[in-house]
């Protein structure tokens, strides 16, 4: 990967390094990197919690998104999630059925336990058509099985 890179970036301004699974690409003026990787590791801290409704059943496969990026993931069956995030930024927390909920991102505070408020309106707005064929004989009416 290294010999990749530096024939990629042969005499252009632009300097990477590698960090664990992380390329961190950033232009050199003056012998000065910017940014910093020092600096990027500092300003993003992994977070941890947990998403589940209002009875306390796990939310599974909730959108826990920084809000304004695409930087995100999604709950898993028990409802946990881990989310690199910058320190002061806010999370959003999406699902289906439920009111969206934002959660600032708070610096020494690693772990969240977020509760969401279910949507009644969204609910409404939910139609249930079905179709299906029925005799009646005599006193006793039955279904063809027949669907359309």
């Amino acid at each position: 990967m290294s010999e990749i890179l530096g024939q990629l970036f042969t005499d252009q301004n632009v300097k990477y390094q590698i960090n664990d699974r992380h390329i961190v690409l950033y232009k050199e003026r003056d012998g000065i990197k910017t940014p910093s990787t020092s600096s990027v590791n500092q300003q993003t801290h992994k977070v941890m919690g947990s998403v589940v409704d209002p009875m306390g059943f796990p939310v599974i496969g909730a959108n826990v998104v920084q809000k304004g990026t695409t930087n995100g993931t999604i709950t898993d069956l028990d409802g946990n999630f881990e989310l690199l995030i910058p320190v002061g930024a806010e999370m959003e927390i999406t699902y289906i059925g439920f009111i969206t909920q934002q959660v600032a991102v708070v610096a020494g505070k690693e772990r969240y336990a977020i509760t969401l408020a279910e949507d009644s309106q969204a609910l409404d707005e939910v139609v249930v058509v079905g179709y299906g064929v029925q005799k009646k004989t005599g006193n006793r009416s039955y279904c063809t099985g027949k669907r359309r």
